[in-house]
């Protein structure tokens, strides 16, 4: 082991929760995997330099927020350097890393900025709004790019983040504008949400054939009973009282086996996307569960589309 990286093994173990040091003891070569991932940011991005440790001990911090879904093994494989070392420049404040950032994604920012703007979402004013929340640490909160944890490519974290911030200002935008329609301090409550709408409009025109594709993925994953069930009650638009009435069981043991079945449906479409994507799960989940309550319009079509016209009846 070279004196750099024992120093950077050191420097990572200390900085890792509790319960995850005893997993990077077991780890061969985690020193050598650690120096092969800090020379690929510094071969990257030779006019950002930052400290080795740094860089292993801000990776071993992200952790804490970001645990492994399965080990620390697997978590490290996901790590994309390169993305990563330009993201700790960025939050450190380094000269030229916000705009090295800019230059690599400018087609991404132009192109959600084309999408959110509008008569009250000027594009100069999305640009600096996202600067903002990206890169500025205010006493509130840090710099949103410091939730970056090298899961994934940092381009679609950015067009998460990125869609986040618009769908916000788009919010407020709209709020005000519903105080000056009325003239008092309630907005329109029964007003249909731009914002809303943008959150569907968003996942449709990032993800759309992914999600479709691993939603078949995950609808084979599914045992045949759910497959069934489902198109039952989400195709064929049985109540749970016609379900239960046909599987001899109560009403609510019906709705839960539903419920179980397209939460596991859910789950495993989320999987395969997140695969598909190399998407960080907190983020990706942040914008699924606001439209969570509108997905079954497209679990139907889907449904109806997907399912195996072999599955045995009831």
């Amino acid at each position: 082991m070279s004196t750099q990286a024992a120093h950077l093994l050191h420097t990572f173990q200390q900085h890792l929760p509790d319960d995850l040091r005893a997993q990077a003891l077991e780890l061969d070569g985690l020193d050598a995997r650690l120096l092969a991932l800090v020379e690929a940011g510094q071969q990257r991005w030779p006019e950002l330099p930052l400290e080795p440790e740094h860089f292993c001990a801000e990776l071993a911090q992200r952790l804490h927020a970001n645990p492994p879904r399965k080990t620390l093994e697997s978590w490290l494989g996901f790590v994309q350097p390169a993305d990563f070392h330009l993201a700790l420049a960025c939050a450190q404040g380094q000269q030229g890393a916000i705009e090295a950032f800019e230059r690599l994604f400018h087609g991404d920012i132009h192109r959600l900025i084309a999408r959110y703007a509008g008569p009250n979402t000027q594009p100069d004013d999305l640009l600096q709004s996202l600067r903002e929340k990206l890169f500025v640490h205010t006493p509130e909160r840090p710099a949103r790019i410091t939730d970056y944890a090298g899961q994934g490519y940092l381009q679609n974290w950015l067009r998460v983040a990125g869609a986040r911030t618009f769908i916000d200002l788009l919010r407020a935008a709209t709020r005000r504008t519903d105080k000056e329609d009325v003239g008092g301090d309630e907005p329109l409550l029964d007003a249909a949400s731009p914002a809303e709408d943008l959150e569907l409009d968003f996942l449709k025109r990032e993800y759309r054939g992914h999600f479709k594709a691993a939603f078949a993925d995950a609808i084979q994953r599914l045992d045949g009973s759910d497959r069934v069930l489902l198109r039952q009650a989400l195709v064929s638009r049985l109540t749970v009282e016609q379900l239960g009435a046909l599987y001899g069981v109560h009403a609510s043991t019906a709705s839960r086996r539903v419920s179980k079945a397209r939460e596991t449906l859910l789950g495993h479409t989320r999987e395969a996307l997140l695969a598909r994507l190399k998407l960080q799960r907190d983020e990706f989940d942040s914008i699924l569960d606001l439209i969570r309550s509108r997905l079954d319009l497209s679990m139907t079509r889907l449904l109806s589309n997907t399912l195996d016209a072999q599955d045995p009846p009831a």
